[in-house]
């Protein structure tokens, strides 16, 4: 049964266009109180969330074996991934550097998990584990990045970043916990994995949008970081 919800396209990709459509409708209607860069930031990933979602949800336009399938689908998995670490780049070095700069943090799990498959394809021969092991990395990469780089973060941005962060990590471990299960053969785990998928595709920039400064806030790419250091 939970199975067969998880899969469903009500569960996916229906609540995350639900969800990105509440979010644009808020900013074009009372999101004024946020910088001009956050609802930029805000409104160019609803849309790619909403892609996202019509791609690998019920109603994909393609089937899962077509051949761009499963490339594209990455292609998403890292705009996701995305999406924390430009943001949290752009508050600490700028709008210029933290744009690649945040791309540079993205990539690692992903090209790392690649060459993992590549040279054990042994250890996973069950997509499970290839989802596993991506999530774990994940939840140390953004681990890293805080204690690295979102720790020097200075006033309100300080603050803001460090709710996102512990959001991204409770999603990332949720969907670990909810695999492991699965591996363990708990049909429920896929009930579990719900939470943060709703999480990842409706929960993210609704949280980023509810957490952010509003007055006197700098624009984001500003650049906040201690000890009066800022990007260029």
């Amino acid at each position: 049964m939970w199975q067969a919800i998880y899969n469903s396209p009500w569960h996916h990709p229906l609540a995350s266009w639900l969800a990105t459509a509440a979010l644009a409708l808020w900013l074009w209607r009372s999101g004024s109180g946020l910088t001009r860069s956050v609802r930029l930031f805000l409104a160019w990933f609803c849309l790619e969330i909403a892609l996202d979602a019509w791609w690998t949800g019920g109603w994909s336009p393609v089937p899962s074996d077509h051949p761009l399938s499963q490339p594209v689908s990455i292609l998403w998995v890292i705009l996701g991934d995305y999406r924390f670490f430009a943001l949290g780049e752009l508050q600490r070095v700028g709008s210029r550097r933290g744009w690649w700069t945040g791309l540079a943090w993205t990539l690692v799990v992903p090209v790392t998990h690649g060459l993992c498959i590549r040279l054990f394809p042994q250890a996973f021969t069950d997509l499970r584990w290839v989802f596993l092991a991506y999530e774990l990395a994940q939840t140390a990469m953004v681990a890293l990045w805080w204690l690295l780089r979102g720790r020097q973060l200075q006033g309100p941005s300080r603050g803001w970043l460090q709710a996102v962060t512990a959001f991204e990590l409770t999603q990332y471990l949720g969907w670990a916990g909810a695999d492991v299960l699965i591996l363990g053969g708990v049909e429920q785990g896929h009930g579990l994995r719900i939470l943060p998928n709703l999480m990842y595709y409706a929960g993210f920039l609704a949280y980023v949008a509810w957490r952010a400064p509003r007055q006197g806030a700098p624009e984001l790419g500003a650049g906040a970081v201690t000890g009066g250091r800022r990007g260029q």
